[in-house]
C-alpha cells in the first residue's frame, strides 16, 4: 500500500464529529447541568453588580453624603490635595455598603458550587487585603485624574487615558512579583519532566525564562490555573498546584503552551492597548453626558462641574453604565485571544488529546455546551466544546498530513475519569 493509500486510510477513518461526541459526553449529564447553572448564573451577575453598583451611588448622592464630604474635606485642607482623601472614604464606604453581594459572589456561591477551599475567615482576610491595596491604588490614580479633571476641562478626557495607560502598565509590571505573592505562595518546580517541558516550550515561544514557579492555587479554589505574566524583566512562567495534582502532562504541556501562546502572540500589549482605549472611550462618554445627566437628576446634589468631588459617584454611575453595556464586547475580544492561544498550543505542544482532557476539566466551572449566541455574548472563554472540536479538527489535518493516531481508549477513559473523581470527593 503506497503512502497516500496509507494517509487516506487514516484520515477517512478518523471523524471530527464522532471524535468530538465522544469526549463530550464523558460528562454527565447532571455535572453539564450544575456546570450550566452555574456559568448561566455569572451572566447574571453581571447585570446585578451594575444595578447594585448604581444602586449604592445614587444613594450617596441623593443622600447628600458625596456633598457633605466634599464640603468637610475642602474646608480642612487645599483643593489639590482633597480629591486623595475624598476618593479613599468613597470607594470604602461604596465597597463596604455592597460587602453583602461580595460575600455571596465570592464566597457562599463559590462554596455551593464546590469551587472554593477556603474558610471565611481565610476568604476574608484575603478580601480584606486586597480591598486595602485595592483602595490605595485606586485613589491615587482618582487623585491624578481630578487634577488633571480641575485643569483641563475641556481634554482631561484625553489626558486621563494616557494616566490609565500608565496605571496599568504599572500594574502589569508590579502584579507578578509584588502583588500575587501576598494571596500565595511561590516555589520553583522541582526539576523534573514536567519541568523539562515547561521550559522547552518556553524556549521554543522565545520566553526569556529560566525558571518555573508553582504557586498554591489550591489554598482558595479547586479550579485549575496558570499563567505567563508580566512585562519587560517581571515576566514569571507560572503554574497553580492545583494543575499539577489533577492533570497529565500531556494536558499540562497544552496548558502550558496556551499561556506561552498569548505572550509568543503579543497579547499581552495588545490587551494593554485595548484596555487604554476601554479607558479612554468610558472617559469621552463621561466627558459628554456628564453634564446632561447632572441637569437632568442633580437638583439635590450641589455639583458644579465634571470637577467637583461631589460629582465622583456620578462620575462611577456613568462608567458603569458603559463597562456594563460594553461586557459582550470585552468578552469577545478576550475570546478571541484565548481561540488564538489555543491555536498556537496545538501546533507548540501537538497534544490534541490532553488539549480535549483539559478542556473537559475546565468544563466543571465553564458550561460545557452553551448557545452560540450565548458562548458570543456572554462568555469570555471559549466553551469546552468548542475547544474540543478545535482540537480534533487539528487532530484531523495532522493525520491527513501523515502524523500516525497514537489515540486509544486510554485518552477517553481519562475523561471519564475526571467526572467520576469529582462525584467521589463530593
Amino acid at each position: 500500500m503506497t503512502i497516500e493509500l496509507i494517509t487516506l486510510a487514516q484520515s477517512s477513518a478518523f471523524d471530527v464529529a464522532e471524535a468530538t461526541r465522544a469526549y463530550l459526553d464523558a460528562m454527565p449529564a447532571a455535572q453539564a447541568a450544575q456546570t450550566a447553572d452555574y456559568h448561566e448564573g455569572q451572566i447574571w451577575l453581571i447585570l446585578w453588580n451594575g444595578l447594585v453598583g448604581i444602586a449604592i451611588l445614587w444613594i450617596l448622592l441623593q443622600t447628600k453624603f458625596a456633598k457633605g464630604l466634599r464640603d468637610r474635606l475642602e474646608a480642612r485642607m487645599p483643593k489639590w490635595l482633597a480629591p486623595l482623601p475624598y476618593a479613599i472614604v468613597f470607594l470604602a464606604v461604596s465597597t463596604l455598603i455592597g460587602l453583602p453581594l461580595t460575600i455571596y459572589e465570592g464566597f457562599y456561591r463559590e462554596h455551593q458550587y464546590g469551587l472554593a477551599t477556603q474558610t471565611f475567615g481565610a476568604w476574608f482576610g484575603e478580601w480584606a487585603l486586597q480591598f486595602g491595596i485595592g483602595t490605595l491604588v485606586f485613589a491615587i490614580f482618582l487623585w491624578v485624574l481630578y487634577l488633571v479633571i480641575k485643569g483641563f476641562k475641556r481634554t482631561w478626557w484625553v489626558l486621563g487615558t494616557a494616566i490609565s495607560a500608565g496605571f496599568i502598565y504599572t500594574m502589569m509590571l508590579l502584579a507578578p512579583t509584588y502583588i500575587a505573592p501576598m494571596f500565595n505562595e511561590y516555589t520553583s518546580l522541582e526539576e523534573g519532566p514536567l519541568r523539562d517541558n515547561i521550559l522547552a516550550l518556553a524556549e521554543v515561544s522565545d520566553i526569556p525564562a529560566d525558571d518555573v514557579f508553582v504557586y498554591t492555587s489550591s489554598d482558595q479554589t479547586t479550579r485549575i490555573t496558570a499563567n505567563v505574566a508580566g512585562v519587560g524583566s517581571s515576566i514569571r512562567i507560572a503554574l497553580g498546584d492545583t494543575l499539577v495534582e489533577q492533570a497529565d502532562l500531556d494536558e499540562i504541556r497544552h496548558v502550558m503552551a496556551h499561556e506561552m501562546g498569548h505572550y509568543a502572540l503579543g497579547h499581552t500589549y495588545q490587551g494593554f492597548v485595548f484596555f487604554t482605549a476601554v479607558f479612554g472611550v468610558g472617559f469621552a462618554f463621561i466627558h459628554f453626558t456628564f453634564g446632561w445627566a447632572n441637569r437632568r437628576f442633580g437638583a439635590r446634589w450641589d455639583i458644579q462641574n465634571i470637577g467637583d468631588l461631589a460629582g465622583m459617584p456620578l462620575f462611577f454611575i456613568l462608567f458603569t453604565v458603559y463597562t456594563t453595556l460594553l461586557t459582550p464586547i470585552q468578552y469577545n475580544y478576550v475570546r478571541i485571544g484565548e481561540l488564538a492561544a489555543d491555536r498556537f498550543a496545538f501546533e507548540a505542544a501537538r497534544e490534541p488529546d490532553g488539549a480535549a482532557t483539559i478542556a473537559l476539566r475546565l468544563s466543571t466551572y465553564r458550561e460545557l455546551e452553551p448557545e452560540p449566541w450565548e458562548e458570543f455574548l456572554f462568555r469570555h472563554h471559549p466553551s469546552g466544546a468548542t475547544r474540543v472540536r478545535m482540537a480534533m479538527e487539528w487532530k484531523a489535518a495532522e493525520l491527513a498530513a501523515g502524523a500516525q493516531d497514537q489515540t486509544t481508549d486510554i485518552q477517553l477513559e481519562r475523561a471519564r475519569s475526571i467526572f467520576a473523581e469529582d462525584a467521589g470527593n463530593e
